[in-house]
């Protein structure tokens, strides 16, 4: 209860319409169920016997004696009051299906965006340490799996609890006796089939939980290395892998769909059982010769009603036990992602305008023993190109993630503009960055949605985008496809060659218009050739933009004023390039 308590606490703030709507629809239902059930005695009686009707002193407002001088137009005038009971409340159940199912996936639409908004603004740190299908699982799988699985029973656990006692109480004003006695069987039956079943349930909800994250994980791991799964031929591997999770999952749902339906048929034979056992003890043993008809008819209509609202409560408890374990992954996921989200309480970054500087900076990673980087102090002058050189796992990567704001130091000071970074922020910095990595993020669109990336395409500047693109050498190869900027470059880029794919991320970081440009590794998987013709692209930037480039081949740093070696996580010189 815990649990749900949280999650409607979440969803309260834009779904409250709806849960109020819900609520009121649910007691009108349950309101017109009793009035059914209510007329439906009467109408029995005065089919089978008129005379019979005296003793409901329900229908004195009607007035008996006109019952009396005109039988035929009071049994018009009930017939027309039970037909519209009826009708009303089958209108009433139907509407109210509608408002359940939109609540419910109302409540999917909140939940899944406020993730994804909150995996989104979590600190670069978070993302190293998650792998992608955990989070895609969270937001999308186990979401929906709360929605279907715990939110909608929930709901109709809700309706069932209010109509079932609704359907009680017009029961027990005829015999209260025999409605209880009813109800203690039914539900004795339903405690002891649950409680035979919890331990199954329970390993049902941790199958379900932890097989569709491996599912998706699979699927992500054998889709993008497709190109090494042909040439190596290990399709069966992970075909075989994909068969042993998915098979886990399927037959926990199939546990969980008969473990909650079969009760159904088992609960109906004992109810037509117990209607007939009703009829002949009523009439042999407590009331011989008295006309039964109404009183079993009322009980047979409310059994009918009765007995698949109980069905329902248990299959809704058993949905919600079995989902139990992504709803306590979901919540415990929003509340660890509320405590680590980025903060927005800081000062906003100015343009830059002075120089970078680093002071005595240390890095070390949550976890690690040692520091990546230690010490490290460096100038950065605006305006200055400079190259970061060194072997592999000396802190390069880490350094620049430290100048981007993805990461914070663990000791020492970063200062923009004589302000300490970590007083500003991070975002407003970040504003100012651009990167350029050694393989370009390509979404499946057009060139011009990628070289504007994140921006809404009506809202996309085209003299800009195109101005950028030229500045990059690369607006020649697009205004000479047949679709110019509207070329889609498939996914991942694979329409693109490895010089197009730079010269976009380039054109990407120009149109972002940023005051400084990091290339990290970004011409290495590139012929030399096409890095001449990058390098000399960047060549031509404005001056009053600062590079960094992080790189291995010495001709790629020639454009550098200053190059700064590192060596075991320090700085260990700074030269000029014809120094190296």
């Amino acid at each position: 209860m815990a649990q749900f308590s949280e999650l409607l606490r979440l969803i309260f703030r834009q779904n409250r319409f709806l849960l109020i709507g819900l609520l009121f629809l649910t007691f009108i239902s349950s309101l017109f169920e009793v009035i059914s059930l209510g007329l439906l005695v009467p109408f029995l009686a005065l089919l089978s016997s008129p005379d019979s009707l005296e003793k409901y002193k329900v229908l004195n407002f009607l007035g008996l004696d006109y019952l009396k001088e005109n039988p035929s137009d009071f049994f018009l005038i009930l017939t027309i009051l039970f037909v519209a009971s009826v009708f009303f409340a089958s209108t009433v159940r139907l509407l109210l299906i509608w408002v359940s199912a939109k609540f419910a996936t109302g409540v999917g639409s909140s939940l899944s965006y406020e993730m994804y908004a909150k995996a989104l603004n979590q600190p670069y740190e978070f993302h190293i340490g998650k792998n992608s299908s955990e989070l895609i699982t969270l937001i999308l799988n186990k979401t929906n799996s709360i929605v279907y699985g715990s939110v909608m029973p929930a709901v109709s656990l809700f309706i069932s609890i209010i109509t079932g006692l609704s359907i009680f109480f017009a029961l027990a004003l005829v015999s209260f006796k025999i409605a209880m006695i009813s109800l203690l069987i039914f539900g004795a039956l339903y405690y002891l089939i649950g409680w035979s079943t919890r331990r199954q349930i329970k390993a049902n909800s941790i199958a379900i939980a932890t097989e569709s994250e491996n599912i998706l994980k699979g699927l992500q791991e054998g889709l993008g290395g497709i190109r090494d799964v042909i040439i190596d031929c290990s399709q069966q591997y992970w075909l075989e892998l994909y068969r042993k999770h998915d098979s886990i999952l399927r037959k926990a749902n199939i546990s969980t769909v008969f473990i909650s339906q079969s009760p159904r048929f088992f609960m109906e034979g004992i109810g037509m059982m117990a209607i007939a056992m009703f009829a002949y003890i009523q009439t042999t043993v407590f009331s011989p010769g008295e006309n039964v008809i109404p009183i079993l008819g009322v009980f047979a209509l409310g059994a009918q009603r009765m007995l698949p609202i109980l069905q329902q409560t248990f299959s809704s408890v058993v949905s919600i036990k079995t989902h139990s374990a992504s709803l306590h992954d979901v919540l415990a996921s929003l509340s660890d992602w509320n405590a680590n989200a980025n903060s927005s309480n800081f000062k906003t970054v100015a343009p830059l305008k002075g120089d970078i500087l680093l002071k005595n900076v240390s890095y070390k990673y949550p976890g690690a023993e040692n520091d990546v980087l230690h010490k490290i102090s460096l100038l950065i002058k605006k305006g200055g190109r400079y190259g970061i050189v060194g072997k592999s796992g000396v802190g390069k990567s880490t350094l620049l993630d430290l100048l981007m704001g993805l990461i914070s130091p663990t000791a020492g000071l970063i200062e923009v503009n004589g302000e300490a970074l970590k007083s500003l922020e991070d975002n407003s910095w970040r504003k100012q960055v651009a990167h350029v990595p050694q393989s370009i993020y390509l979404v499946d669109g057009t060139i011009a949605e990628n070289i504007a990336l994140g921006i809404n395409r009506a809202l996309i500047d085209e003299s800009w985008l195109k101005r950028c693109a030229s500045r990059a050498s690369i607006a020649n190869d697009i205004e000479s496809w047949e679709h110019g900027y509207q070329t889609i470059v498939g996914e991942r880029g694979v329409r693109l060659s490895g010089g197009q794919k730079q010269r976009i991320g380039i054109a990407r970081a120009l149109y972002k218009g940023s005051k400084i440009l990091i290339l990290d590794e970004a011409t290495s998987a590139l012929d030399a050739t096409t890095e001449n013709e990058i390098i000399n692209v960047i060549k031509d930037l404005s001056l009053d933009l600062t590079i960094i480039i992080v790189a291995h081949r010495v001709n790629t740093l020639s454009l550098c004023s200053e190059i700064i070696e590192l060596s075991g996580g320090k700085v260990g010189r700074i030269c000029q390039f014809k120094d190296i």
